[in-house]
């Protein structure tokens, strides 16, 4: 199992400077549940939190940060057994545009002068101590100095309740924190040490809520039109992130089985935060034998709600755009090697229809092939793994996808007579 980690900002806003360890964060530990507030009406971050909800799986790892001193170990504990997914609703009807939570689940935050806003919870997570919550943190600076060349999502996290990051990242965590308390860990007796975690049990933490499995449909039939188009581009990401989280036959059909996934993953050199890219949906999936050791692949998804515009005349072409986030991962995740990278542009429709328009996809292979070299020998490759994806929601709110086109795969050796010949190929 690929094990992600997930930094949780909590607020310091009640935190006695003088506490050892933030009361926020000792509370929040101490009940082993987490649930995000957000504001009653739904509004368009809450689609964006909800996939990062999505791509929670049992055994990934919490950590919590107060004071930009970051706290954990934790584990995430699956609430419904057999399911892929460990978050969950705090109670039936949450994942919907018109939620109406029980008093248990609302709670007031301050605003602007006297005023105050109610807040609602919608999903959460419970965890337990793995090994322990250490009550000496580490600073966010020394925790970027512990290991540069792994920290990525780390940079990027701003304006977020919490954030995801890859198994890489995640060691880098662990490894940091239990290096710190290396020598709490040799004492015979180390109690004192430790922030209290009792062993989470769903009902007894919740006991005025009924948890329910995370379920995209009513809110996909809400979101619909009569043609089966979504009126949400990250409705789209979400229940694309669902459907590969679960394995659901139509999406493993397209995309293949990933034992990593995320999204909105930072995709350009570093910036002001809010001028980054990002890639809709990123993933990776591991050579079966070696998981934890060797990537075979990398996943990277563009979505676009509508209609991909990709025509000659187009100022902006949707391909161009998923390549540029194709070149990214080459160079930072892949190291060069393209062959380790399948794209996918994901749809509504297509403009031009690419099925039929054969000069137009011509354009698309020439524009998306890449060339590198590869091997001492320096032989040189082509790769042009890009394939055109359409979707559509049924009345019910299921989703379903569709290949609709992919490029020819081949290599040519560098001095080749042979010209590699661009072209989509028609599913």
């Amino acid at each position: 199992m690929t094990r992600s980690g997930y930094l949780i900002s909590v607020s310091s806003e009640n935190s006695d400077s003088s506490e050892a360890v933030p009361d926020a964060v000792t509370s929040l530990i101490s009940k082993g549940f987490y649930a995000t507030l957000f504001s009653e009406k739904w509004n368009s971050s809450i689609p964006s939190t909800l996939g990062d909800y999505l791509t929670m799986k049992a055994g990934d790892n919490v950590y919590f940060m107060c004071k930009r001193i970051i706290y954990g170990i934790g584990e995430i504990v699956q609430m419904f057994p057999g399911d892929a997914i460990a978050s969950f609703e705090l109670q039936d009807g949450a994942t919907t545009t018109k939620y109406h939570p029980d008093s248990c689940l609302t709670t007031t935050a301050k605003a602007q002068g006297n005023e105050t806003k109610t807040k609602v919870m919608r999903w959460g997570i419970i965890f337990k101590a793995s090994p322990y919550f250490f009550k000496t943190g580490v600073d966010m600076d020394d925790m970027l100095a512990s290991n540069p060349s792994a920290f990525r999502s780390l940079r990027t996290f701003w304006k977020k309740s919490f954030i995801q990051f890859d198994e890489i990242e995640n060691s880098a965590f662990r490894s940091a924190i239990i290096r710190n308390n290396q020598s709490v860990l040799l004492r015979a007796e180390a109690s004192d040490a430790f922030i209290p975690c009792g062993e989470p049990d769903g009902k007894s933490i919740l006991p005025r809520c009924s948890p329910q499995q995370i379920q995209l449909s009513a809110l996909l039939s809400s979101k619909r039109t009569s043609k089966g188009e979504v009126r949400d581009e990250m409705l789209v990401e979400c229940a694309l992130i669902e459907a590969l989280e679960r394995g659901t036959d139509s999406a493993e059909t397209v995309f293949g089985h990933w034992d990593y996934i995320s999204h909105q993953v930072a995709a350009s050199p570093f910036k002001p935060i809010d001028y980054m890219d990002r890639i809709d949906v990123f993933g990776y999936r591991w050579i079966p034998g070696y998981e934890h050791q060797i990537i075979s692949k990398y996943l990277v998804v563009e979505i676009k709600k509508g209609v991909s515009d990709n025509r000659n005349s187009s100022s902006v072409r949707d391909y161009e755009q998923l390549m540029k986030y194709v070149d990214w991962v080459c160079r930072e995740y892949a190291h060069g090697d393209y062959s380790m990278i399948e794209a996918y542009l994901l749809a509504y429709d297509f403009k031009p229809d690419l099925a039929t328009c054969s000069a137009n996809s011509n354009q698309i292979s020439l524009a998306t092939s890449r060339s590198y070299v590869a091997g001492h020998k320096s032989k040189t490759h082509y790769w042009n793994d890009i394939t055109f994806v359409k979707y559509e929601v049924d009345p019910s709110g299921l989703i379903s996808f569709e290949r609709v086109a992919s490029q020819n795969r081949a290599n040519w050796t560098n001095g080749s007579s042979e010209s590699p010949q661009f072209a989509l190929e028609v599913q």
